[in-house]
């Protein structure tokens, strides 16, 4: 820019641009010499004038509007590196997120694992109390028809002896060959 600036002032003091009083009415001896040897009249040398002013003017606006574009274009590289820097860092925090996701998911699903095994567990757990119940509630009702049988032999009302060796002795072989285990010969 302070390059063209002082072109411009050069070529302003080359041309001197002065405006002088003209000696005649019509410029005939100018006009005449600009048609034999090329030389420039005053009149030519003010258009020239003009348009230096005018492409001084051009180039002054011209630096203007390019001024502008490059603040313009450095804001948005600005705001573009700000832009690609909060990208960054939200892809490492979508990371982070993804993360903590799988990992949450991953001991949902063992816990869910777990809480199945607790089930199971309880539920076997209540199978076996039940299995349990069932047996005590026969233990007692043997419990009871033993303390009667024993109330009775001890009051004189039963006879000690319940079953005859005989009829034990037929029961015990027929159970012993539905379960398909060995009888003994005396028996």
């Amino acid at each position: 820019m302070e390059n063209a600036a002082d072109r411009l002032t050069n070529i302003k003091k080359a041309l001197n641009t002065n405006q002088r009083n003209r000696r005649s009415l019509v410029d005939g001896g100018g006009t005449i010499l600009k048609w034999l040897f090329g030389v420039s009249t005053q009149k030519d040398l003010e258009e020239l004038n003009n348009q230096i002013q005018n492409l001084s003017q051009n180039q002054r606006e011209i630096i203007h509007i390019v001024d502008k574009q490059a603040t313009v274009l450095n804001e948005s590289l600005w705001e573009t590196r700000t832009n690609a820097k909060l990208i960054k860092e939200l892809r490492g925090q979508y990371l982070i997120l993804r993360n903590a996701t799988i990992n949450i998911m991953e001991k949902i699903t063992d816990m869910e694992d777990l809480e199945l095994s607790h089930f199971e567990y309880f539920f076997q757990l209540d199978e076996t109390f039940e299995a349990m119940n069932q047996i005590l509630q026969w233990l007692q009702q043997l419990a009871d028809s033993l303390d009667v049988g024993f109330s009775l032999l001890a009051n004189g009302h039963l006879r000690p002896q319940i079953i005859s060796p005989a009829k034990f002795n037929k029961y015990s072989r027929v159970a012993c060959l539905k379960e398909g285990g060995p009888v003994a010969e005396g028996q």
